[in-house]
């Protein structure tokens, strides 16, 4: 066979090979162009909500000086919030272990005139 008809024959085989290759990467950069657009159109949505959030909730509190009364106060919203706690939750724990984590910060205000709320 000729050089020149060889290369007619390949030249035959692949021009369908590389229409669908164009196809194909045409294909898949307009789906992933679609699916860019709306994760995209998501996403602001998604952080419009979010951005103000934190925001409003943090232009309401005020700064508790001492950490043991933010932790007391925590623990009271948390058992307002559930009516009783149940066994095996981290609010039933904690209340089992409140009473020796008041001991302890009772002995540690004592001792350390540092800790506010220290004599």
């Amino acid at each position: 066979m000729r050089p020149r008809a060889r290369l007619a024959a390949l030249k035959r085989a692949y021009i369908p090979a590389a229409a669908l290759l164009a196809a194909w990467l045409f294909a898949t950069l307009a789906l992933d162009s679609i699916e860019w657009v709306r994760l995209s159109a998501g996403g602001e949505r998604g952080r419009g909500g979010n951005a103000r959030a934190p925001s409003e909730e943090l232009s309401g509190n005020r700064a508790i000086l001492d950490p043991a009364e933010q932790m007391r106060r925590g623990l009271e919203d948390l058992g307002a919030a559930a009516a009783s706690p149940r066994p095996g939750t981290l609010l039933f724990l904690l209340a089992r272990a409140a009473p020796a984590i008041e001991r302890r910060i009772a002995r540690a205000r004592a001792g350390n005139r540092n800790i506010p709320g220290g004599r």
